[in-house]
């Protein structure tokens, strides 16, 4: 389901972009995910769950290709290198910070580690809050 969902995302999220700007896009995919953890540690139905999770799929890939495209604008020169960092980064960190999740839900169950992942998308927010659009081209 959040594979289907995280599809849906993706193209909404180019969809968002070109009507609303990158950097609006990404601020409001992060906004929209807190919501979608906490709606997904509320459902104690399995059954119940399933469209929390497509929705949480499908927020939580609404600033991916739009991230992308950001930095190829900020880096128009190097499209190539700056689509590279910018998923290379997003997988390392990802990457980085999984036994640290693992610790969590260890000590406080899978729960817990939900609650450290609720948390993640405000940090994005407060990032995203120095981004700029990038300028267009002549």
């Amino acid at each position: 389901m959040e594979l289907a969902g995280g599809v849906l995302g993706t193209l909404a999220g180019g969809r968002i972009g070109d009507r609303v700007g990158l950097v609006r896009t990404v601020q409001l995919g992060n906004a929209l995910l807190v919501p979608s953890i906490v709606g997904v540690l509320a459902c104690n139905d399995k059954y119940a769950a399933l469209p929390v999770i497509a929705l949480t799929g499908l927020v939580t890939n609404i600033p991916f290709a739009v991230l992308v495209k950001l930095g190829q604008d900020y880096l128009p020169s190097r499209p190539g290198t700056a689509a590279g960092v910018t998923l290379g980064l997003a997988v390392s960190a990802g990457g980085l910070f999984m036994p640290v999740l693992g610790l969590v839900a260890q000590h406080h169950g899978p729960r817990g580690a939900f609650l450290v992942l609720a948390l993640i998308p405000v940090l994005a927010i407060a990032l995203s809050t120095v981004l700029r659009e990038p300028r267009s081209a002549p």
